[in-house]
């Protein structure tokens, strides 16, 4: 009778726990019906913490959304800094830093902070580390587009230059036995390649350096522009990087060492009298506008694998994917409102189903076709590759870039 005990507490532990789980559902949504209006101070400090990941698409209602229920997607984060930037009672931002984002994501909110900045109001940076020794490159080439940059004490900036990483584990299948066969259209198409090959084949590393090219050289430029150097003397400062607190401000790359509270007790200062602290969530939901009745611009996300059917925006972990169906629907939509002047279609995608995708197409061409502009804004997905910070190499054989493709084909095959 004992596995019959086990069983009956089983069902009663799984009946708890779903139990819970709905008062905390519950709870949470009956907090955000009953709670009090926000108020913008009449001299305001925007506070937006990136020390988590952005959403994809602003999903609030996935488990996510539900334990971290201020955070905002890109596109929010933008709504309300344009927003923030013709208020005259928003005076400056507060950014902290501390999540890696992608570089595209960091370019796009480079470029609202520009324009928030443009209208009069000041940006400072905080971060207790810019990636230490690794992954700084892309937190720090958003810092530099604030006109302040702090770093606490006892962290590090961790500007070393950008490198790709790619698992070959064609090694690892062949200890196993395993015979991969895959198609693939042209030499260029790499998706196969991590399980057909051992190291980079010719066309797949020119690719790989082609990217690494680009993107270093948009990081040394923007950091230059922003902290008012030369090209040389930030990939010299790259090439000797990374950086403890003190020297990184001897080498003028951060302005102020502190702590989180001396950087906002200084943007408060800067604010001026009477100044308070709002975050950027709050501050979306207290100048919320209706646009009913207006001319508007849809925006349709498209995040996460192209699939066929409905998109999954609301799994348990705000995990996404897009459904052609999910996606069609929006067109559709967007295209029969009298109110939408013209759409932008948002993709964060490393691809997926051909047939989803052509299925998609179709319904961006009937929006066209029935008068509707279509704009693409695509950020650059990477499923099989991590951009990171190399490590330092040998001081007597310094590597001005520092971007660099490298093979981890032996890692793999000794697993």
């Amino acid at each position: 009778m004992r596995w019959l005990r086990r069983i009956i507490v089983g069902i009663f532990a799984i009946i708890g726990f779903l139990v819970v789980v709905l008062v905390a559902v519950g709870a949470y949504f009956g907090a955000k019906l009953v709670a009090p209006a926000h108020t913008v101070p009449d001299v305001a400090v925007l506070r937006l913490d990136l020390t988590r990941p952005l959403l994809a698409a602003g999903r609030r209602d996935s488990l996510a959304g539900l334990l971290q229920p201020e955070q905002l997607s890109l596109r929010q984060v933008e709504e309300a800094l344009e927003r923030a930037g013709g208020d005259a009672r928003v005076k400056g931002l507060v950014l902290r830093l501390g999540a890696p984002l992608g570089f595209a994501a960091s370019q796009e909110l480079r470029d609202a902070v520009a324009a928030f900045r443009k209208r009069g109001k000041f940006a400072l940076a905080f971060a207790e580390s810019y990636g230490g020794p690794g992954l700084g490159s892309g937190d720090y080439y958003l810092a530099a587009g604030c006109e302040e940059i702090w770093l606490q004490p006892s962290g590090e900036l961790g500007l070393a230059g950008i490198a790709v990483e790619t698992p070959f584990l064609r090694g690892t299948l062949d200890k196993l036995g395993v015979v991969p066969r895959f198609d693939k259209r042209e030499e260029y198409k790499t998706a196969v390649d991590e399980l057909t090959d051992t190291a980079y084949s010719p066309p797949f590393r020119e690719s790989m350096e082609s990217i690494l090219g680009s993107l270093y050289g948009q990081l040394v430029k923007g950091i230059a522009d922003g902290r008012g150097m030369s090209v040389e003397a930030v990939k010299a400062l790259i090439d000797r990087g990374p950086f403890l607190a003190a020297d990184a401000l001897k080498d003028k790359l951060v302005d102020r060492l502190g702590y989180r509270d001396e950087a906002e007790d200084a943007a408060r200062r800067h604010a001026g009298a009477g100044a308070g602290f709002i975050s950027l969530a709050d501050y979306l939901r207290a100048t919320e506008r209706d646009t009913s009745g207006s001319r508007v611009i849809a925006v349709i996300d498209g995040d996460g694998p192209i699939v066929s059917g409905e998109g999954d925006f609301d799994s348990p972990f705000g995990v996404s994917q897009m459904g052609a169906d999910t996606i069609v629907k929006a067109f559709g939509e967007a295209q029969r409102s009298d109110d939408v002047a013209a759409i932008v279609f948002r993709i964060d995608s490393p691809g997926g189903s051909s047939l989803a995708s052509d299925t998609i197409w179709r319904a961006v061409s009937r929006a066209q076709a029935a008068g509707k502009p279509v704009i693409v804004a695509m950020a650059m997905s990477r499923p099989r590759v991590a951009i990171t910070s190399p490590p330092p190499p040998p001081r007597s054989s310094p590597s001005r870039a520092r971007s660099r493709a490298r093979s981890a084909s032996s890692a793999a095959s000794s697993w």
